[in-house]
């Protein structure tokens, strides 16, 4: 992945913790394009991570996605994986300290499964990372959709006559014909067990570096020289960022319906194929709300990372796991529990967490756990169980070589037979059939020792014996065992 860079003017710092200040924009300085995200108290600006923990996350290649960069208007930052309303528009160029702050304070602990089998790969909606919809294939805005047929497990494309299929995950068509394909991989919310919902991006403009193929092939190739963006201008560099294959783990959280917009359910669930996330994007036709909403709907990513393939290798030369963790306080409400809120007086106000979606939720809906040793109780006189634990009799060390670790001094020698039941047979056999030891076991003790001698405590020779147990009314096992005897030591005694 692509490590961001600690707080600096840097087209790296692409994760905005720590605390980076630099003097507001004139025409030869980047200004506030690379200003650590926070908030204002009482006149003072304070950094939201000013120790930079958010920066160094996976080497710092994940990221809450509330403190992820976005590209400003300029394009001196020109990689932002983070929402950037096109210019002209009234939306903020940076992310803002609400939207910070939700998008943190939702982020759970998640494992991100990269693999190389289909069958749990995730349907997902492929987004648009140029920031330039005039470049971008079908004029698609800023992490909206890509305007392009949807592909199959293979890869194979969505013709422009299919319509969308809910049944058949085979089909290119699947959820939608167009904008969605598959990411190799799958995510779980480790505190709720859920599957999660993702998305990938990637630049459309960035044909050459598989910007346009909709599959989640990011390449090795960071920067490309030159360019006539704010960054190629100021930098001498434009972002390639591996075609920009940008990775979104959404959350399953819970949004309040605002600003009269009570249309829309943009509270996303967890995986559905990302069925909810697609037609969400689907509403969001322009309009005075257009941009405001595209920004609700994201504010449910909770992870993001930016990949790029290591010089020299292929994608997927191995199955891996990212294993994401956060701290929570004792706290309700990290998994499913609240309505979206209800509508007050009319007006368009909501009352946040005013209804359960279970009206008796248990323990409060506080994190609870609960398990079952059902079908691990344990099982007597069942002669099948007894049969097949035959199998783990067994006589250690073996082979023997003039020492085990039960042997208390240098004259004591044994070995130890394991496993045994409270009553059985022990006959000790040279190769050749001579009866040598018989031991008879009526203990609760799961083992007997042998002290390496006959039945008249005289030591046996190095050599191949086979030990035979007896159960009574269960059966019986064999063991072979070889041992090499040390020669008498005069000095020991």
């Amino acid at each position: 992945g692509v490590p961001s860079a600690s707080a600096s003017t840097n087209l790296l710092f692409w994760i905005r913790s720590g605390t980076n200040n630099p003097p507001k924009s004139s025409p030869t300085f980047p200004g506030d394009a690379f200003y650590s995200y926070g908030t204002t108290v009482s006149g003072n600006y304070v950094d939201y991570d000013p120790n930079g923990f958010y920066n160094q996350i996976v080497h710092g290649e994940w990221a809450p996605y509330g403190l992820c960069a976005v590209s400003d208007q300029q394009q001196y930052c020109d990689n932002g994986p983070a929402y950037s309303a096109p210019s002209g528009s009234t939306s903020p160029a940076i992310q803002t300290n609400a939207q910070v702050a939700d998008s943190i304070g939702n982020i759970a602990s998640v494992d991100i499964v990269f693999t190389s089998d289909p069958s749990k790969w995730t349907r997902c909606v492929v987004l648009e990372e140029d920031d330039n919809p005039n470049l971008a294939e079908g004029n698609a805005n800023k992490l909206t959709p890509r305007k392009a047929p949807s592909l199959s497990m293979t890869y194979k494309p969505a013709s422009p006559t299919d319509v969308a299929e809910y049944t058949d995950p085979t089909l290119p068509s699947y959820i939608s014909p167009t904008g969605m394909s598959w990411f190799p991989g799958y995510a779980i919310n480790v505190e709720t067990g859920e599957r999660l919902n993702m998305a990938f991006g990637e630049d459309s403009w960035l044909n050459a570096d598989g910007g346009r193929d909709m599959k989640w092939d990011p390449d090795s190739i960071l920067f490309s020289s030159g360019g006539t963006s704010g960054a190629g201008q100021y930098f001498g560099v434009t972002s390639i960022f591996g075609g920009k294959h940008y990775i979104y783990v959404f959350g399953h959280n819970h949004n309040v319906e605002v600003n009269g917009v009570t249309s829309y359910n943009y509270s996303i669930p967890a995986y559905d194929k990302d069925s909810t996330l697609f037609a969400d994007f689907q509403k969001t036709t322009p309009g005075s709300n257009y941009h405001w909403w595209q920004e609700r709907i994201l504010n449910d990513v909770m992870w993001v990372s930016i990949p790029l393939l290591t010089a020299g290798h292929q994608l997927l030369e191995c199955d891996a796991t990212v294993r994401l963790r956060v701290q929570k306080p004792y706290d309700t409400a990290y998994s499913e529990t609240f309505l979206n809120g209800s509508k007050v007086n009319g007006a368009g106000n909501t009352k946040e967490g005013s209804i359960w979606r279970n009206p008796t939720p248990d323990n409060k809906n506080y994190p609870m756990y609960s398990f079952t040793t059902n079908g691990l109780q344990v099982v007597t006189n069942n002669n099948a169980a007894a049969v097949s634990a035959l199998s783990l009799i067994n006589v250690v060390p073996n082979p023997y070589y003039a020492y085990s670790g039960y042997e208390s001094s240098g004259l004591d020698t044994r070995v130890r037979i394991t496993n045994l039941p409270p009553t059985c047979t022990i006959s000790i056999f040279t190769l050749g059939g001579t009866l040598i030891k018989v031991i008879n076991k009526n203990s609760p003790q799961t083992y007997v020792d042998w002290t390496l001698q006959n039945q008249y405590n005289v030591p046996i020779a190095s050599g191949l014996y086979l030990i035979h147990v007896a159960v009574p009314n269960v059966g019986e096992v064999t063991l072979k065992w070889f041992g090499v005897m040390r020669p008498l030591d005069v000095t020991s005694y």
